[in-house]
């Protein structure tokens, strides 16, 4: 999906057309938007991004020459600026992402800032005086962003093709990857094709000194956080669909063009219903694809038959489900199974009625009807997960699983290590 891209190396007189050519590899569809490139003596970087969310241009730089590209959104900024005394006599909107973040930074609160946000982004701050990149991804590393450090380069992009484009990287090959996506179709963890190119951590700064040529990572939030709940089964029922019902209010905007991916499964009828609890009269298009009379499409009529939206339905075929699936591979870097890249043969039918799809996974994760004992107990997988994550086996966790995930995404093909969507999203469920 596109993205923030940059990279700083020793080798400073190729800059210009480094930045270049990731700009090429970033820039896959002639709709997507191209921020002017950033150049210095120590750092090259940009964006492509679809204009649907997030920010209009980048980078955002502030009085003392501090510069920030974003890709993505948050939902809380206000409470979060409130909450830490910093509100303005101006109002504050979740736009003013970009102020605020290097706002925090100045004032050495990034950590406790970025503890609080509730988002689906990732974030490259530059501090030109102190020579220092820091790569942040959001609390669940739901928004992909790729590094690479090596032999005096450091690069970062939202997709790998993007570090790919730079002559200087190592493209040797990762060892672990190949029976882990032969096993599951996706890669785990921090793992990409390529040995030295690595995914961000959820809820990670990743910060890289120039001068010094080094890299420090820690998280500004952890799972430990979250402590036990001593709330009857009634109250925490209750808790839940509060914080579901915020989750979705937060993401849906009635004067945005938002549509919603209906299937017959749990986590899109959640959502499907608490947006019409929210606005009844709205009226929104939704879509399911499938063959015909399946139980998809059919549990879809049902739902969209209680509400005042439009429902249109996508059939696969013999002809339409396989070809489109060849280009999309090369969209996500070849790492997901083509096999569960259900809906793009659709995707330009859908971006004539929306702008934003609304799209949930994780449901059965959470909810544990979707598990397979069989992968839990499989000593197979046990080990491989120990040779991958260096590791006990309890670190066996996939990016998918991390929790509920509500998601908003403008519409074009894109992908995600955990699963394919039609573009950039906005992630987390139940944020506390």
């Amino acid at each position: 999906m596109p993205g923030i891209f940059g990279f700083s190396a020793l080798d400073s007189d190729k800059t210009a057309s480094g930045i270049e050519a990731m700009s090429e590899a970033m820039y896959l569809y002639p709709h997507f938007n191209q921020d002017q490139s950033f150049r210095d003596e120590d750092v090259a970087a940009s964006r492509v991004h679809l204009g649907k969310i997030g920010m209009p241009s980048s980078p955002f730089c502030d009085e003392t020459q501090n510069r920030v590209w974003i890709e993505g959104e948050v939902y809380n900024l206000p409470e979060v600026v409130k909450d830490a005394g910093w509100q303005k006599e101006s109002r504050v909107t979740n736009a003013d992402f970009p102020e605020w973040i290097l706002y925090a930074y100045r004032n050495n609160q990034l950590e406790q800032f970025l503890n609080k946000v509730d988002g689906y982004f990732c974030a490259a701050l530059y501090d030109q005086k102190a020579r220092k990149v820091k790569l942040i991804s959001d609390r669940c590393g739901m928004r992909m962003l790729y590094w690479y450090h090596r032999n005096g380069v450091f690069a970062w992009a939202g997709e790998v093709k993007g570090i790919l484009a730079l002559p200087q990287v190592d493209r040797s090959i990762d060892r672990f990857s190949l029976p882990c996506f032969m096993d599951l179709g996706y890669l785990m963890g921090e793992h990409t094709w390529f040995e030295h190119i690595r995914l961000i951590k959820p809820a990670t700064i990743l910060d890289y000194d120039i001068a010094a040529n080094t890299i420090e990572q820690k998280y500004y939030w952890t799972w430990g956080e979250i402590k036990q709940s001593q709330l009857s089964f009634d109250d925490a029922v209750d808790a839940l669909h509060e914080a579901f019902m915020t989750s979705v209010q937060r993401r849906f905007n009635p004067d945005e063009l938002i549509g919603i991916s209906l299937s017959g499964g749990l986590d899109s009828r959640a959502i499907f219903a608490a947006v019409n609890k929210l606005y009844p009269d709205y009226e929104g298009y939704a879509y399911t694809f499938g063959v015909p009379g399946c139980d998809d499409i059919e549990i879809a009529k049902q739902v969209v038959s209680r509400s005042q939206w439009r429902h249109e339905q996508f059939h696969f075929t013999s002809g339409n489900w396989f070809e489109p699936r060849m280009q999309m591979i090369w969209n996500t870097d070849g790492m997901m199974d083509m096999k569960h890249m259900h809906g793009g043969e659709f995707i330009s039918q859908v971006i004539k009625n929306v702008d934003i799809n609304l799209n949930g996974f994780g449901g059965g994760l959470l909810t544990g009807e979707w598990i397979d004992v069989g992968f839990l107990i499989s000593e197979k997988k046990v080990k491989w997960g120990r040779d991958i994550f260096k590791g006990p086996s309890s670190n066996l966790v996939g990016r998918s699983s991390a929790n509920y995930c509500i998601v908003r995404l403008p519409c074009r093909a894109s992908r995600s290590k955990t699963g394919f969507g039609f573009g950039s999203f906005r992630s987390c469920g139940t944020h506390g």
